[in-house]
């Protein structure tokens, strides 16, 4: 098997497993909170790491930090739309697995 391949399957299998343990994680973290609530903490959260990520990125130079210039209108307006439904779906999948 070519080595390219190989990492192909490597990161299917990671991102099998991450996908996996995902909602498990959020049904034990959201115990106690509203999905309304524990989308907020979560999106704190997660704003933090990619804050963190975007630095790490920047600092080696291996992104520009204008490189939403690089899109056209239209690419920023479907992006505007995924990130909206990127939302609605993190609701409803809380939703759905803080039911018992």
């Amino acid at each position: 098997m070519e080595k390219h391949l190989k990492y192909t399957y490597l990161l299917l299998i990671i991102l099998i497993f991450i996908f996996s343990l995902n909602p498990f994680m959020k049904k034990k973290a959201s115990k106690n909170l509203t999905s309304n609530e524990y989308l907020l903490v979560n999106h704190i959260l997660l704003t933090i790491v990619v804050i963190l990520y975007a630095l790490y990125l920047f600092y080696n130079k291996s992104c520009d930090p204008n490189c939403y210039k690089k899109m056209t209108p239209k690419q920023m307006l479907w992006a505007s739309i995924a990130a909206v439904t990127s939302v609605i779906g993190a609701l409803v999948f809380i939703n759905l697995i803080q039911r018992e």
